[in-house]
């Protein structure tokens, strides 16, 4: 786990969990990357991975990418995606971000 990881900043309304995300947007977000599972929390821009065991542990999205099997790729917003959609349809995390005004940029989401 990186400690150095990605914050989370946002510009609008304060968020109902205290955030700076704008009010519109949720606190969480069901992720996927290949076999891994885990809820990215968009406060800090971490994923929340349960282990196999049962616990918990926060890793940055190119940790998850690894944990995925996709660590080669080394395009992590391409590679995670949004999990839960309706059927037939699709997103990278990349473009659910985009879609939203939000931006990635050195250990930033703005």
């Amino acid at each position: 786990m990186d400690p150095t990881g990605p914050d989370l900043v946002a510009h609008g309304q304060l968020h109902p969990s205290g955030s700076l995300l704008p009010a519109s947007l949720p606190s969480t977000l069901t992720v996927m990357c290949g076999t891994a599972r885990g809820i990215l929390q968009l406060q800090n821009g971490r994923i929340v991975v349960e282990e196999e065991d049962g616990s918990t542990v926060e890793v940055v999205p190119q940790d998850f990418e690894r944990m995925g099997g996709r660590g080669a790729t080394k395009k992590w917003k391409q590679s995670i995606r949004v999990a839960n959609l309706p059927p037939g349809q699709s997103m990278t995390l990349g473009e659910w971000l985009a879609a939203r005004g939000l931006e990635i940029r050195a250990n930033l989401i703005t």
